[in-house]
């Protein structure tokens, strides 16, 4: 015996959907991009071939990760503006973070040490910092938006079944960011591990000079420029600043090499 019929304002309504995504499918296969790019079989445009168009993006892509790589070694290296303006921020929120640790009973911080915070302790307390942002006010924004606007209540035993689902719109974006974050964190992790190590093992100079201050300068912009542009739908103030945060990653990396 056959169901009900669907009404065909929503059996339309479906149809699209499942359009929509085999569409975006189609463009996230490297594959197919690289086939009919060299086939120059994709759709036309007005004023280039679009496969035309697409290699002169990921060329400008190329030029913008290369500029704001120098934007980033300018601010860490030559001006030494991270460390005048954000090195003194996060470390006065590293005193903070170490009196509740001791208050707190979990730590037995020198209380006699004159406020002075060091290199490791700044990147143990950064990093605290950065995961708390990633993965607990991020964490919360999201269930609060998946709850603000599922039709249904929050199944907690289904945590991610309106997730996947939801209207563009803010609650998508704060959905996005949230999960743009988790898949970032684990490259800042790589670097921070590289620079502790640095840092426990040869008290390296480009670690303090270089490496703490490009892991400070990821945050600064990831949570500072690149959330916000995110949440309020300033696309290219979020691509740049994306940009320029793995560029400070690289350059975090780069000036470990050689370190002994």
């Amino acid at each position: 015996m056959a169901g009900p019929a669907v009404p065909q304002p929503l059996a339309n309504d479906l149809t699209a959907k499942r359009q929509q995504v085999k569409d975006i499918e189609e463009k996230l296969s490297l594959l197919s991009f690289f086939y009919h790019a060299l086939a120059g079989t994709q759709p036309g445009s007005p004023v280039l071939p679009s496969a035309t168009l697409q290699i002169v993006f990921g060329l400008a892509l190329i030029i913008s990760y290369a500029l704001l790589f120098l934007l980033a070694r300018w601010a860490v290296v030559s001006s030494h503006f991270v460390s005048s303006y954000i090195i003194p921020v996060f470390t006065g929120l590293s005193r903070i973070l170490v009196r509740v640790s001791v208050e707190s009973g979990v730590s037995q911080h020198d209380a006699e040490d004159g406020g002075e915070v060091d290199a490791r302790t700044l990147l143990v307390a950064m990093s605290l910092f950065y995961y708390l942002g990633v993965y607990v006010l991020s964490s919360v924004m999201s269930v609060m938006a998946q709850i603000g606007t599922s039709y249904y209540p929050y199944n907690n035993r289904e945590p991610r079944l309106h997730k996947y689902s939801l209207p563009g719109g803010f609650a998508h974006r704060v959905v996005a960011t949230h999960d743009a974050l988790y898949d970032f964190f684990p490259a800042y992790t790589l670097a921070a591990v590289f620079t502790a190590w640095s840092l426990a093992s040869s008290h390296s100079t480009t670690a303090v000079t270089v490496a703490l201050p490009s892991l400070a300068l990821h945050i600064a912009v990831k949570l500072g420029i690149w959330a916000p542009a995110y949440l309020l739908n300033i696309d290219a103030m979020r691509s740049t600043a994306h940009i320029l945060a793995n560029s400070a990653l690289v350059l975090a990396l780069l000036g470990l090499l050689g370190s002994s």
